[in-house]
């Protein structure tokens, strides 16, 4: 007779884990780099490489705090990528996500893999990655603390991006914006745990987040993704 699963089993089950780690596999790691690889064109490719080497130097291979300086010369050099300034918020915790084979590096083939997700990567892989960047540990599922730190830097850029395009009538609310991100990002945590944590265990799964993420306009707006709902921030 086989196991069966539910989710109310305590998050420490270890049949839970592994159930949800083999849906929520880093899609770098479950899959052949050609496949994201090949979504970039040849002149996104050189800006990578040439952002890369810059920071890297004759090594193959860059650490943590390497991976931010690459980020950010990509963002303001390589205007063919469109990346958005979100992920720089969070390098170290996409480091541990392109680092496949966790040998505490990322070589140019991780990083040009993981790149090709977050700049031209079906949603859902984007989003496997985020969530896989904010997730508990090694948990395969996203706690409060988690999903805050995420929405809090997701929130912020888009906050930053009304920043650059408010004009005087607009300058005020976006102010008020800026003052309240805190409190904000705290409701927008909590509505994510009542709407979709319906067995009140206090974490999100990947399917639950998904599910979540796909209508909220600024998880979508950090990926660079069209939402289901036309929300503004204003």
């Amino acid at each position: 007779m086989g196991h069966s699963y539910s989710k109310e089993q305590p998050i420490g089950n270890k049949l839970f884990k592994h159930h949800e780690r083999k849906k929520n596999k880093n899609p770098l790691a479950s899959k052949p780099r050609s496949l994201f690889t090949d979504s970039l064109g040849s002149v996104q490719i050189k800006g990578l490489q040439d952002a890369f080497k810059e920071v890297a130097g004759e090594s193959n291979a860059i650490g943590r705090k390497e991976l931010e300086q690459v980020l950010k010369r990509v963002r303001v050099h390589e205007d063919e990528l469109h990346l958005n300034d979100s992920y720089t918020a969070y390098s170290s915790r996409l480091f541990n996500v392109f680092d496949t084979n966790h040998d505490g590096k990322v070589d140019i083939d991780e990083f040009l893999a993981g790149m090709a997700v977050l700049c031209e990567g079906e949603m859902e892989d984007k989003l496997k990655l985020t969530f896989n960047a904010f997730c508990d540990g090694k948990n395969p599922y996203i706690t409060r603390a988690g999903m805050y730190s995420m929405l809090k830097s997701a929130y912020t850029r888009a906050v930053e991006l009304l920043e650059m395009d408010a004009d005087e009538t607009d300058s005020p609310k976006v102010h008020e914006l800026r003052k309240n991100i805190a409190s904000t990002v705290r409701n927008m945590v909590e509505d994510a745990f009542i709407q979709v944590d319906a067995d009140g265990n206090q974490i999100i799964t990947f399917d639950e987040f998904l599910e979540w993420a796909k209508s909220n306009p600024v998880v979508c707006a950090s990926l660079g993704e069209e939402c289901e709902k036309e929300v503004s921030l204003v």
